[in-house]
């Protein structure tokens, strides 16, 4: 509620039917909501009760217990302290500049340890985690998890269908945990790492209204005492550091088909834009994007 009052602040609607006195009440609910946290352990409590349980790894159950859901009643699995999927954790997530560093470390060490994996939905958040943590090791275990759910049928019921939750969470992993890529505040940022058994990886973002190639290699390295920054969409964007030494960015591309859009659009009757064909139109356009980077 907190986030949607934000956002109309933000974005007001003309002729919205949300009154004022509805914003209140939500600002009331919001202030007052319960949100169990464990002074003790520092950390969101995911239920009451919840650490009552018998609190105990995932790596302390028999590999013949696994997957849970199949193995064992639910009686059994709600009274346990094992987890499905990331539900603490998908909320520091998805309001990650609202957490310090410490708190994110706390949560993340305190429930990763309990939870099974077994919803298609929790390894690539449980890596974009680990990445910002500089927890790499684990970020790329949880990465391979996520582009293999199927493939290696891991929670055995890939017969049931493909999962798209992983197909997706497989981009999310590279991009907003290897590459950290932010938007926190207005502002692209990035704080890539690379994993010791790759040579490269490369991804496109769309960013208010222009593509943009992202390349991260062994090529180039940021130390965080040297600042770098790049204009994109015609907003300056900072780098931001957090690891000693960390590979940067290699390259990073503007849109190259505004050019080709507008040819496309424009009516003159002017043979260069009428006579090329659609593959060399584009092919020439790549051409002028490239002389055209932003200045990094």
């Amino acid at each position: 509620m907190g986030y949607t009052r934000e956002a109309l602040a933000k974005y007001p609607r003309p002729g919205s039917n949300v009154s004022a006195a509805e914003l209140e009440k939500w600002a009331d609910i919001s202030a007052n909501m319960y949100r169990p946290h464990d002074e003790e352990l520092g950390v969101f409590v995911q239920h009451d009760g919840f650490l009552d349980k018998d609190i105990r790894p995932v790596s302390a159950l028999s590999p013949d217990d696994l997957p849970l859901n199949q193995k064992w009643s639910w009686d059994k699995i709600l009274r346990s302290p094992f987890i499905k999927q990331a539900d603490v954790l998908q909320g520091i997530y998805f309001f990650g500049d609202r957490f310090d560093m410490d708190e994110k470390r706390r949560n993340f060490d305190f429930y990763e340890p309990m939870t099974v994996h077994e919803s298609s939905l929790s390894p690539c958040i449980h890596s974009i985690l680990a990445a910002e943590l500089g927890k790499e090791e684990k970020a790329v275990e949880m990465y391979r998890r996520t582009a293999r759910l199927d493939l290696d049928d891991y929670n055995n019921d890939t017969e049931d269908g493909l999962h798209i939750t992983s197909m997706t969470g497989s981009w999310l992993a590279i991009v907003q945990g290897f590459a950290q890529m932010k938007t926190w505040g207005g502002k692209l940022s990035f704080a890539p790492f690379l994993p010791s058994a790759w040579t490269g990886y490369a991804f496109h973002i769309n960013y208010r209204g222009r593509l943009i190639k992202v390349a991260v290699g062994k090529k180039r390295r940021l130390h965080p005492a040297q600042r770098r920054s790049a204009r994109i969409a015609g907003v300056r964007q900072r780098h931001h550091a957090q690891r000693q030494p960390h590979r940067c960015i290699g390259k990073i591309r503007r849109a190259q088909n505004d050019f080709y859009r507008s040819a496309l659009r424009s009516r003159r009757r002017d043979y260069r834009y009428r006579r090329i064909p659609l593959p060399r139109m584009e092919k020439a356009c790549r051409r002028i994007g490239h002389r055209h980077r932003p200045q990094v």
